[in-house]
């Protein structure tokens, strides 16, 4: 535990001092704009919705962007397994921490940092909204609206926000883990970052989800059960299944190829 604790810290220092890291916030803030660039640019549309609605379109409207989430998520530290295996960092660390130790860590600085970029990135833009946004009536944000904006013409903006924030955090740390597990396999940067999306829109244009609720789409981006928090306790679970399934992938497949 003291050995895992130790890589740990070293490589969520690597994570949260990298550049990437950086370009990624700009990266989601960007992303997050183009979703509601229309209403941001068009006179006669500023003004017309609750900031609250502007936040939940600007990570969930997959009639434009929303999806790419799934290729930023990566950007931040999911390509750092290939980055090591190409310059030999890898074999390195493992004679001096073990396989087991190395993998475990890796995976969780590029979860972690990707979560905390991601949260941050919905916050501050949510923080930019309420600004410029005048303060609106929000009964109009009903449970038909879906995408937990329901929260918000109940009261609760704040609880709306975590929500979102967090929902959205565990989307692109999925996003991350599921490239991570695919760099072991493939070491290609570019590959790797990429892969997530691909999967995505294989999985979503081919409709091969045995139940709805299991859809990446209607998890991330909407909402899947009876009830608000129903659907937000499923979200999360379900995103941290699916996370800590990935990192066994990639642990596994490491121990394998670096221990032989």
């Amino acid at each position: 535990m003291k050995t895992l604790m130790r890589v740990l810290r070293v490589e969520l220092r690597r994570s949260l001092t990298s550049a990437t890291l950086w370009l990624q916030l700009v990266l989601l803030l960007a992303w997050m704009c183009l979703n509601i660039l229309a209403q941001l640019l068009n006179p006669n549309l500023r003004g017309f919705e609750p900031w609250q609605m502007l936040v939940s379109n600007a990570v969930t409207d997959i009639m434009n962007f929303a999806p790419l989430l799934m290729a930023i998520g990566p950007v931040c530290y999911a390509w750092s397994y290939c980055s090591d295996h190409i310059c030999g960092y890898d074999l390195e660390a493992v004679r001096r921490t073990g396989t087991a130790a190395y993998g475990v860590a890796k995976f969780l600085a590029a979860m972690l940092s990707t979560f905390a970029v991601t949260v941050l990135a919905v916050l501050v833009f949510a923080g930019i909204m309420g600004l410029l946004q005048p303060p609106m009536n929000t009964e109009l944000l009903t449970a038909g609206n879906g995408a937990y904006l329901e929260l918000v013409a109940e009261g609760s903006t704040a609880l709306f926000l975590v929500c979102r924030a967090a929902i959205t955090g565990l989307s692109a740390a999925f996003a991350a883990a599921l490239a991570l597990a695919v760099s072991a396999y493939v070491k290609n940067s570019f590959v790797s970052i990429l892969s997530p999306l691909l999967i995505y829109m294989v999985l979503d244009n081919l409709s091969l989800y045995p139940d709805p609720r299991l859809s990446w789409q209607e998890i991330m981006f909407f909402e899947t059960g009876k009830s608000t928090a129903a659907s937000a306790l499923w979200a999360i679970w379900y995103l941290l299944l699916m996370i800590a399934g990935c990192g066994l992938l990639f642990v596994r497949r490491i121990r394998k190829e670096l221990s032989a």
